[in-house]
């Protein structure tokens, strides 16, 4: 009470101090004008005589204007054309024919106009009169507009009208604490104040008593529902976050949190202080005009649901809810599900009709010759053998999508390259393939996740390599990482081909894959155990001179 009757008297002492401030303000810019208009008029008169007296009236003028500044004097001749101009160089002023000051004063025998300018916010004052010789003397003066002349003495009256209202709430504000200061003496022990001593106000004690218990009670449950909530979004691995009509942050979870690498403090701020990815703000503004959404979106390295709907009270939209649900493994499993369907038919169908095709014709006795026969034997052979591997490698990435519940460990990967070069010595020596091992680094990894990675690069380094080769593996520790450059010196690869490589089954050389045994999945192995442990992996490749891998591992990743 007492805040709203100190502000009711602020309020009508501020309104009369405007209202008497403007009126002034008019009042003496109405007087201020009509002299200055005046003063004009009385001066251009006084020249006019004295030029109907001169034979040489630009001389006099010219005379005259070196002890004038303070008005602007210009003499037109009877066709418009500036003669003389105290300002401004008359040959470069346009004609004054359509001026009404010099029309008036053709027509009239003397003139008077106003115009305002808007870029210096003045107005210009013009008096003109009709010479003996037909010609216009004309006198201007720029004075301030109402506007200008009223910020002149702003600071003039921010000062009295604070002085002003600074006395005024003083005085209200003694005004309204005598008043009211039965009420303000037994506001701070209302449950035990005698009522018997004020019966007027005892309905009124008792009332606030009774709410105050009626309040605190609820208080109590209010908090106790907060808590509740607070404990459960806090520890919801979804991201839940949630803003008002006005794009306020209302509400926003640990897990939001971390999601989009935010502070705590954001609360009460706008959405822009949390996310500023443009598709997640266009759900947004959807939402805000009634539209639920319900996307696919990706955020950094992971794939996320997210649900973006409208909160109604009655018709109208009072916030949004955004949920956020990781997906990336269910999502991944399908994309590797759909990829595995569409090619394992294509690379299974191949072989198997090479095989039934010369098995028809040997079970049917339709080849004579026994080296065609030795011939058809070595290709379903070979076809077998391929069909095997592509099973193998199959297996063995259907195993390494259940690799994530196997344990880690640490992992010495010089020790784990060179274990793998011992299993493929054979082929080295065949080839004559010189390795070279050099640097150390550990990993914190599954042993079975890492032998595949590095066995099938190093499998690719001595498949794809030239005879008397080179095979060079170099690892190097950068901060967090360890980095494993895989250099060898075969046929290469092209352009084309380099962001294809890590797709299932892709070759890059299908007759060369497939005489040396090739299945397709080697790489697509590679890049799935470096998707699975966050790792990346660059290729560059010369055809010809060959290619070179370059890994980057974290020592310790998070889960």
């Amino acid at each position: 009470m007492k805040r709203r009757v100190l502000k009711y008297l602020v309020l009508i002492s501020f309104l009369v101090l405007f209202l008497s401030t403007i009126s002034s303000l008019f009042v003496y810019y109405n007087n201020y004008s009509k002299v200055e208009q005046e003063n004009l008029f009385k001066m251009c008169h006084i020249l006019k005589i004295g030029a109907d007296r001169e034979e040489d009236k630009l001389s006099y003028l010219e005379e005259l204007s070196k002890n004038t500044k303070s008005f602007r004097i210009s003499l037109i001749d009877k066709n418009g054309q500036v003669l003389f101009d105290t300002y401004e160089n008359p040959k470069f002023l346009p004609t004054h024919k359509d001026r009404p000051e010099f029309q008036n004063a053709k027509k009239f025998g003397f003139a008077q106009s106003k115009r305002f300018s808007t870029t210096l916010s003045t107005d210009s004052y013009y008096v003109s009169f009709l010479l003996n010789n037909d010609q216009v003397l004309r006198l201007s003066k720029e004075v301030d507009s109402i506007m200008g002349a009223f910020l002149k003495i702003l600071p003039l009256l921010l000062t009295i009208s604070f002085a002003i209202f600074l006395i005024g709430i003083l005085v209200a504000s003694h005004f309204t604490r005598k008043t009211l200061e039965p009420l303000i003496n037994v506001k701070g022990s209302l449950t035990d104040f005698n009522i018997d001593e004020f019966p007027e106000i005892s309905p009124f004690i008792m009332k606030i008593n009774s709410q105050n218990e009626l309040i605190e009670k609820n208080l109590r449950q209010i908090k106790r529902e907060k808590d509740t909530i607070e404990t459960i979004l806090s520890n919801m691995k979804e991201s839940l976050v949630i803003i008002d009509e006005n794009r306020q942050l209302l509400s926003v979870n640990k897990s939001a949190l971390n999601l989009f690498n935010s502070s705590n403090n954001i609360i009460g701020k706008n959405i822009l202080n949390l996310i500023r990815d443009d598709s997640i703000l266009k759900f947004v503004e959807e939402a805000l005009s009634g539209k639920n959404s319900e996307e696919i979106i990706k955020i950094g390295t992971r794939e996320y649901k997210s649900y973006v709907n409208p909160v109604f009270e009655a018709t109208n939209v009072r916030g949004v809810i955004l949920l956020f649900i990781d997906e990336t493994e269910s999502i991944r499993a399908l994309r590797l599900r759909d990829e595995f369907s569409s090619n394992v038919s294509h690379e299974l169908k191949t072989p198997l009709t090479s095989i039934c095709g010369f098995s028809e014709l040997l079970a049917n006795n339709m080849v004579d010759s026994d080296e065609t026969k030795k011939e058809f034997y070595q290709l379903i052979y070979r076809d077998s053998k391929r069909l095997l591997n592509l099973v193998e490698d199959i297996m063995k990435i259907s195993g390494l999508e259940k690799e994530a519940t196997f344990v880690r460990e640490n992992i010495n990967l010089r020790e784990l390259i060179e274990e793998i070069f011992k299993t493929q010595k054979i082929e080295i020596e065949k080839r004559n393939i010189k390795t070279k091992l050099v640097g150390q680094g550990i990993v914190y990894e599954n042993k079975t996740m890492m032998w595949e990675l590095f066995s099938n690069l190093v499998n690719n380094g001595i498949k794809y390599n030239k005879d008397n080769g080179n095979l060079d593996i170099l690892i190097k520790e950068d901060n967090d990482k360890v980095i494993v450059e895989v250099v060898d010196s075969g046929i290469g690869i092209s352009s084309d081909d380099l962001e294809r490589i890590f797709e299932r089954f892709y070759r890059v050389d299908k007759s060369r894959s497939k005489k040396i045994g090739g299945t397709g999945l080697g790489l697509s192995i590679v890049k799935h155990v470096l998707s699975s442990i966050d790792g990346d992996v660059e290729v560059s490749s010369k055809m010809g001179l060959g290619t070179k891998f370059t890994l980057s591992l974290y020592k310790n990743r998070k889960e």
